[in-house]
């Protein structure tokens, strides 16, 4: 049957060469093409005409397939940057939004408040209670290494408190200090200061700065900026008044570089253009140690020339590797205290976290506790970089 439809396809075909339809051999239908006509001459669609359809079609413009490229990648650019957009102009617009507590904290360096004093007073005492209250305590030659925590570093104000009572009754013998972000800030600021009480009533001081004025902290971007911006203008006060000659001081700034050279060992991070860890000890002027005290604790500084950040993103507890000594390693973010205080930190809740400190460090002597969040370790060189 096949074979007649055949037939009679080329009997068809045969009248229409010689037809006025194709008087024109050359315009004859091909035999390939006489195998894809139905009975009525018609020629049907098959793979191979497509095909052949397919290869022979223009393609598309230049212009055309970049047109459909930026309208497919202008949703996701649209989606993807303008938040990033916001979120920076956010970062750089909110912080000049505060200059009523930029006021309240430049007065607050100079003359803390009544109740931050009262309550300096109160934990100070409760420091002596507690070191006291150790029978025995152990003889301790140790330097100390603070990891990062941001305002969890209240922590390491109440075990400082205590050791410096047992420093002063000659039962420990505190050498040096290591640290990143507010591990390292924070013994740097009582050295430089050489006033154990002046450090507390700054710590004390920004808590409440933070409970008077809650809606200023009331989200962790809003009160990282907040306390960058903070402290920036405490790293200042700090040269103008304990690194620089004054007026009314007779110590010069070499003087007061001495407490803080080879005594504090300051964890940074460069960019250049990866991330790479240096611990800077060596301060050899007022710029360069305001500098060094910033770029350890902030989200991005310029020191010595260089881009960087929290030394905690590299090296968030810099453990001695002389061997010299044993060493205290504190880390608050294992104290059990409330991570919100990575943060920011109420007077209720820095109250709580040097309590807590203070208790832990008598119970880690008396060896009846308080190691989840400190621990004595050897120095030796082959210690790697921390975690906070």
């Amino acid at each position: 049957m096949h074979q007649n439809s055949r037939m009679d396809t080329l009997s068809t075909m045969s009248e229409l060469t010689m037809g006025s339809e194709f008087d024109d051999l050359s315009a004859a239908p091909s035999m390939m093409e006489l195998d894809s006509m139905d009975s009525s001459g018609n020629i049907r669609e098959t793979s191979s005409n497509l095909l052949d359809k397919k290869a022979t079609s223009p393609p598309k413009s230049f212009l055309r397939r970049c047109c459909c490229s930026v309208f497919c990648c202008v949703p996701f650019c649209v989606l993807f940057f303008l938040p990033l957009l916001g979120f920076g102009l956010f970062c750089l617009i909110w912080p000049l939004t505060i200059g009523e507590i930029d006021a309240v904290w430049d007065e607050y360096l100079e003359s803390p408040p009544p109740d931050v004093v009262d309550l300096r007073t109160e934990l100070m005492e409760r420091a002596i209670a507690v070191a006291d209250s150790i029978p025995n305590p152990p003889s301790l030659d140790i330097d100390v290494v603070v990891a990062g925590g941001g305002f969890l570093s209240f922590y390491w104000v109440g075990v400082y408190s205590v050791l410096r009572r047992l420093e002063a009754n000659g039962a420990v013998t505190l050498n040096r200090y290591a640290g990143a972000s507010s591990g390292a800030m924070t013994p740097f600021m009582t050295s430089i200061m050489a006033s154990d009480e002046s450090a507390m009533d700054v710590h004390l001081s920004y808590a409440a700065i933070t409970s008077k004025y809650p809606s200023f902290f009331d989200s962790p971007v809003k009160a990282a900026l907040a306390a960058d911006k903070h402290w920036l203008k405490l790293s200042h006060f700090l040269k103008d008044k304990y690194m620089q000659k004054r007026n009314d001081s007779l110590q010069t700034t070499e003087e007061a570089l001495t407490r803080i050279t080879d005594v504090v060992f300051v964890s940074i991070s460069l960019l250049n253009p990866f991330l790479t860890n240096i611990v800077v000890s060596e301060y050899d002027s007022a710029e360069q140690a305001r500098q060094a005290f910033m770029a350890t604790g902030s989200m991005f500084r310029i020191y010595q020339g260089q881009l960087a950040m929290d030394g905690g993103a590299t090296d968030c507890a810099p453990l001695f590797k002389d061997e010299q000594r044993q060493q205290l390693h504190v880390r608050p973010t294992r104290a059990g205290l409330d991570m919100s205080m990575v943060a920011t930190a109420t007077t209720a809740e820095a109250r709580e976290a040097v309590q807590k400190g203070q208790d832990d460090i008598v119970q880690f002597l008396m060896g009846t506790g308080g190691d989840d969040a400190l621990e004595l370790k050897d120095e030796r060189p082959t210690w790697k970089a921390q975690k906070c």
